[in-house]
């Protein structure tokens, strides 16, 4: 389930309090440690493609990256 802080990046994006994220960028992901792995690789102000499942689908999301 996503945690969305209303001075993160995903505030501002498309992303809900209840989905929950299966991928970023097409990677698979298998645990939490994953996509904070994955997202510390890229720089403040790139854009991501959170694949989520949201109401029993799965939907692709921009998201523009903070500071980290």
């Amino acid at each position: 389930m996503a945690l969305i802080s209303k001075d993160g990046p995903c505030y501002n994006s498309e992303l809900r309090q209840k989905d929950v994220i299966t991928k970023i960028d097409g990677v698979t992901l298998n645990k939490m440690s994953d996509l904070r792995r994955y997202i510390y690789t890229k720089k403040p102000g790139e854009q991501v493609a959170l694949t989520v499942f949201r109401n029993n689908r799965e939907i692709e999301i921009k998201v523009k990256l903070g500071r980290k």
